[in-house]
């Protein structure tokens, strides 16, 4: 793990790492693709305190999830929005040492994770761009004010949880934020590059079992 300060990390093994997630998520995609965003999803935020966190922030919150093992979620829709993360509303106002978040997402692993990447707006000027409009934050799952709506029961991939996931009045450390107020939406898409190339996986492992799933049955088809 490297330093944070106040710039993205590039661990030296990361391109290694990816590689060998694609390849895993192809193969877990060929099964069950349900399952694979189950696990994939939590890499999703996991992948944004690897490329901002400091040092004491990795070894925290991602140390916990090797070993407990815990889930973590990326907050960063919100129901009937989908993923405009320009245009978020949850907000987080500065109270002494700590951020009140207040706001509606929509989550995928929101009732199984144990903490969560959370986007909030925390500049006050509405014109501000979206560089600048955005913190992203750690929060513990089991905070107070974090309320945890229904599964939704979705046409396939139903071993993926995804669930609304209500914030009232969270309360966040300022510990807990990553790099500082205002880099939030440089996070969010910084890490895209690193946390898209499984999802791309994902849609070639589904069509290739798809695939010779066909060819199976057109091999034992028998016509009338």
């Amino acid at each position: 793990m490297g330093q944070c300060n106040g710039k993205f990390n590039e661990p030296f093994n990361l391109s290694v790492a990816l590689a060998s997630a694609c390849l895993v998520t192809d193969e877990l995609a060929s099964r069950c693709t349900g399952a694979h965003t189950a696990i994939e999803a939590s890499s999703l935020g996991e992948c944004r305190l690897i490329v901002a966190g400091s040092e004491q922030q990795q070894k925290k919150f991602l140390g916990r999830t090797t070993e407990e093992p815990e889930m973590c979620a990326y907050c960063v829709a919100e129901p009937g929005a989908g993923s405009d993360v320009a245009g978020i509303k949850p907000k987080a106002e500065e109270k002494g040492d700590e951020y009140v978040i207040n706001g509606q997402m929509w989550v995928t692993n929101g009732g199984k994770a144990n903490w969560y990447f959370l986007l909030s707006g925390t500049n006050p000027d509405p014109r501000a761009p979206a560089s600048k409009a955005f913190t992203g934050f750690i929060g513990a799952a089991n905070s107070p004010g974090i309320q945890i709506g229904r599964k939704d029961m979705s046409m396939g991939q139903r071993c993926s949880d995804a669930r609304g996931v209500g914030l009232e009045d969270v309360r966040v450390p300022k510990e807990n934020v990553l790099i500082a107020e205002g880099a939030g939406f440089k996070i969010a898409m910084g890490a895209v590059e690193k946390s898209r190339p499984p999802v791309t996986a994902d849609a070639v492992g589904l069509p290739r079992r798809a695939l010779d799933e066909a060819t199976q049955y057109a091999l034992e088809r028998k016509n009338c």
